[in-house]
């Protein structure tokens, strides 16, 4: 982890940086953190889905008009 005065001193050196270098070292970073991120929000979202799996009890494959009574008499 970089501390506050070496993240100033990386930003001076990419201001003074000519030409594009700074630029494409600044969109490799900033992919790589997006990378990142985005591996962390899977991640978060298979744990929260197996933690409510588990949580849930299981609910058995019944058909829905399995609940659909069939003894009602027919209203003309």
């Amino acid at each position: 982890a970089l501390s506050f005065n070496q993240m100033i001193v990386l930003l001076r050196n990419f201001e003074t940086m000519t030409g594009m270098m700074g630029c494409y070292i600044l969109d490799g970073f900033l992919i790589l953190y997006g990378i990142v991120l985005t591996v962390l929000y899977f991640r978060l979202k298979v744990r929260e889905l197996t933690l409510l799996q588990t949580i849930r009890p299981k609910q058995t494959n019944t058909d829905t008009y399995d609940t659909v009574r069939t003894n009602k008499k027919l209203m003309v």
